[in-house]
């Protein structure tokens, strides 16, 4: 597994809605990262998530606004069990192949022909083991499930928390570009814009583990 992210300050005056319950850390940040699972229950695919570090119930957390990945058992069953809000998508990412300027690049397109987003990174410096552990993170995502009549409220709307555990890889860090588009709503990354790229990092060769979550949280009107 491969993973490319790219931490952002989200331009000022971007407005961006939070589930009832969740709240923004106060940062103005927001992270972009493009993920290549070599193998795993669905396959290989690649994946595409937009989030912000968010703060629910006293805890730090990260809520995806956006997420997208170019295998369709794997939209299938990250949106039915962890509520991952995934959709389908073109994606291009391959860690191990270096343009001749020395840079990793991926994309983004959604429909095929329309990009949404292009990163670019230029690995600087490997990062000491130790930095793996921070490199975990808690995710909140979404679950709803609509009832039958458009007229009742959803029979389902909670918030799944998943944690994702580094277990090896190298981590690289270095320059990154980053450019959301905003040529389609129909993958809206460009409603959290680009203010100044903070940071980059490249994590290769990774095992990492998924944590199930103990429990969901029902959304409070």
């Amino acid at each position: 597994m491969d993973i490319l992210s790219l931490v952002y300050k989200v331009a000022a005056g971007a407005q961006i809605a939070l589930p009832p319950g969740v709240e923004h850390d106060g940062s103005g940040a927001a992270v972009v990262s493009f993920v290549r699972y070599g193998m795993s229950g669905v396959g290989s695919y690649r994946e595409v998530l937009q989030s912000v570090p968010v703060r629910h119930e006293g805890a730090v957390a990260s809520y995806v606004l956006n997420i997208y990945v170019d295998n369709e058992q794997s939209m299938i069953e990250g949106r039915e069990w962890l509520g991952w809000p995934k959709l389908l998508a073109d994606i291009s990412f391959d860690a191990e192949r270096v343009e001749m300027s020395s840079l990793v690049t991926a994309s983004v397109r959604r429909p095929a022909d329309v990009p949404a987003a292009y990163a670019q990174f230029q690995p600087v410096r490997r990062m000491d083991a130790a930095a793996l552990g921070a490199a975990a993170s808690t995710t909140l995502n979404r679950r709803t499930v609509r009832a039958v009549s458009q007229e009742q409220p959803p029979v389902v709307d909670e918030l799944v928390p998943s944690v994702m555990k580094v277990i090896s890889g190298e981590l690289w860090s270095g320059n990154g570009s980053l450019a959301l588009t905003g040529f389609s709503e129909f993958a809206p990354f460009h409603h959290a814009p680009v203010g100044k790229v903070l940071g980059a990092t490249l994590l290769r060769k990774a095992r990492l583990q998924l944590v199930m979550p103990r429990r969901s949280y029902p959304i409070k009107k």
